[in-house]
């Protein structure tokens, strides 16, 4: 799975929401986007002990588990509803549950579980993420090094910019859907 692009500490992205997978994955293909695969991703979000982080600040800390890649990362909306209103630091570790541990040491509360599957594209520099999450419909995440190289993706890609979606996966997930993921203490697939 290629590895995050950012501009500096800022992450720059846009979603496309309600896609239709199929036709998505063959116009990458025809376009001779590069193909990381379909995995399973799992995440552990972490707020401040007393939830001051949450919902207002905007700020959280994840572990995440794609396959045998654990990255640890603090995540703080800056300016949220922005296509670069997010600081991103993330790197990676190497041992799930001590990454945990020292959190939870550092009195963070492991507040939910959660997971989602992700088909990961690259095309011209630019990252095509196919994010499915538990009882929602599947989306795109576009995200490169400039707003300009993430535009002209979605136009190659067929997505109206007037479409973008630029709030994070919880206030889509909540605002659009209309699911209280920052309440809820798991959010995974159902087995």
């Amino acid at each position: 799975m290629p590895k995050k692009i950012k501009s500096g500490n800022l992450e720059i992205e846009a979603r496309f929401l309600g896609i239709d997978q199929k036709n998505l994955k063959s116009r990458l293909k025809k376009l001779g986007a590069k193909d990381f695969g379909e995995k399973r991703i799992d995440e552990i979000i972490f707020y401040d002990k007393n939830l001051k982080w949450l919902p207002k600040k905007n700020k959280f800390v994840r572990i995440r588990k794609v396959g045998k890649e654990i990255t640890l990362t603090l995540k703080n909306r800056l300016a949220p509803g922005t296509i670069d209103g997010t600081e991103e630091i993330e790197f990676g570790v190497n041992d799930w549950n001590k990454a945990k541990l020292f959190l939870e040491r550092l009195d963070l509360v492991a507040y939910r579980e959660q997971e989602k599957i992700r088909h990961t594209f690259k095309l011209k520099g630019v990252t095509v993420d196919i994010d499915t999450w538990p009882g929602i419909p599947t989306w795109a995440e576009i995200e490169g090094r400039k707003e300009l190289d993430i535009k002209m993706v979605a136009k190659l890609l067929g997505f109206n910019w007037e479409k973008a979606v630029l709030i994070d996966a919880r206030r889509i997930i909540e605002d659009i859907y209309n699911i209280p993921v920052g309440k809820m203490r798991i959010f995974k697939f159902k087995v």
